[in-house]
């Protein structure tokens, strides 16, 4: 296995303490240094300081989570499987009509339209652009882009963008970049968005109100809710 850093980017110790319970039990291979909390009102300073203190550790991977999420235990050993240069979970936007966040279409100023799904899609699909939580890249990889990595203003002026000026700047150096739609993310406010794939293939937003969600494996059979092995 990989030498993995695990970076947590944030303004504040924390906003949402379930976040914190569900790194905790995240599973990570033998010998994986501890987790580098980059904290300070720039989240693109915090993302970049965190790939200095990856190559700094001889990491040779950096998985970026953002303290508003929740995940399985077994995301990053998943994501480590793929062994692709930059791969990312699924997620979904907090607010509706919460589409999944990441991106097919990037226009001349890098706003982007979503990358809607379909229920014959599983698995590893291409994309062009997605957000930094949930995020495993190869370290090396910033050596085929100018510093600073990440930056801000670069897609509005007044605003964040710096996940996808990132992605911008991997594209034009001919990285490519994937979302495993086969582990999901949640995406907290009061409760957390959860992107589901139903039992007749069709794609849904949950609203999970706490973190029972991870009990839920990233792939689960129908058989296994019948039987009642997942308690709710």
């Amino acid at each position: 296995m990989p030498k993995v850093l695990i970076g947590v980017p944030c303004a504040e110790n924390s906003r949402w303490s379930v976040f914190w319970d569900a790194l905790e039990n995240l599973e990570r291979p033998v010998g994986t240094p501890p987790v580098a909390v980059a904290r300070g009102p720039s989240v693109a300073e915090n993302r970049n300081n965190i790939v200095e203190k990856a190559r700094s550790l001889k990491a040779e991977r950096i998985f970026y989570l953002d303290d508003d999420q929740l995940f399985h235990p077994s995301v990053l050993l998943c994501l480590l499987e793929r062994d692709l240069d930059v791969v990312v979970g699924l997620s979904v936007a907090r607010e509706p009509p919460f589409e999944p966040l990441m991106y097919s279409v990037m226009d001349e100023k890098g706003f982007c339209n979503p990358r809607f799904l379909n229920g014959t899609e599983s698995g590893l699909v291409k994309i062009i652009a997605c957000t930094s939580g949930g995020f495993l890249i190869k370290t090396s990889v910033f050596d085929k882009i100018e510093s600073p990595y990440w930056t801000l203003g670069q897609i509005r002026k007044d605003g964040w963008g710096d996940d996808l000026d990132l992605c911008r700047k991997l594209r034009d150096a001919d990285v490519s970049i994937y979302c495993d739609l086969d582990v999901p993310f949640g995406h907290i406010t009061n409760c957390a968005m959860w992107p589901m794939k139903r039992l007749d293939g069709a794609w849904e937003t949950a609203l999970m109100k706490n973190a029972l969600a991870l009990t839920l494996p990233a792939a689960i059979s129908s058989t296994s809710i019948a039987r009642g092995e997942l308690k709710f």
